[in-house]
C-alpha cells in the first residue's frame, strides 16, 4: 500500500514528495480529511436501475443532494456473456443497485421517488446486500 499525503482544504491526494498543495498552498498531512471511517456502517438498498440511463439519472440526483452512495453492478454489466445485448441489463449480474447509509435512506428514497421503472422488473427492494 503506497503512502500519500492529503490536502486538508481540497481533499486531494498527493505523492510523498509534495509538502504543500499546488492548488491552495496548504500544508499536506498524512491523515485523509473528513470524518473518521466507520467500517461497521449499515448500508440499505434504495434503488435498483434496470437500464443504464436510469442509473445515470439516479447518480445525478444523489450527487446533487450530496448523498454518498455505493453503486453495485454497473461496471460488470458488459463483462459476462452478451452484456446488455438483448436486455436493458445483464441477467448474470442483475440490475445496477444503489446503496446508502441507513441514516440517509429516507432522504435518498425521497430524492429518487419518481424514478421507479414500471413493469415486471420493478421488484420490491430487500435490504440484504448478498
Amino acid at each position: 500500500m503506497s503512502k500519500s499525503l492529503w490536502c486538508p482544504n481540497c481533499w486531494r491526494r498527493f505523492p510523498l514528495y509534495f509538502k504543500f498543495c499546488p492548488e491552495c498552498d496548504a500544508e499536506l498531512t498524512d491523515q485523509r480529511p473528513g470524518p473518521p471511517p466507520t467500517p461497521d456502517m449499515q448500508l440499505v438498498r434504495v434503488f435498483s436501475a434496470p437500464d443504464e440511463e436510469l442509473a445515470e439519472v439516479a447518480k445525478s440526483l444523489l450527487e446533487g443532494e450530496a448523498i454518498e452512495y455505493l453503486e453495485r453492478g454497473s461496471r460488470l454489466q458488459d463483462l459476462f456473456g452478451c452484456g446488455r445485448l438483448f436486455h436493458s441489463y445483464n441477467y448474470i449480474v442483475g440490475p445496477v443497485e444503489f446503496w446508502v447509509c441507513a441514516d440517509e435512506a429516507d432522504h435518498a428514497r425521497a430524492c429518487l421517488e419518481g424514478l421507479r421503472p414500471s413493469g415486471p422488473e420493478d421488484a420490491p427492494l430487500s435490504d440484504d446486500p448478498s
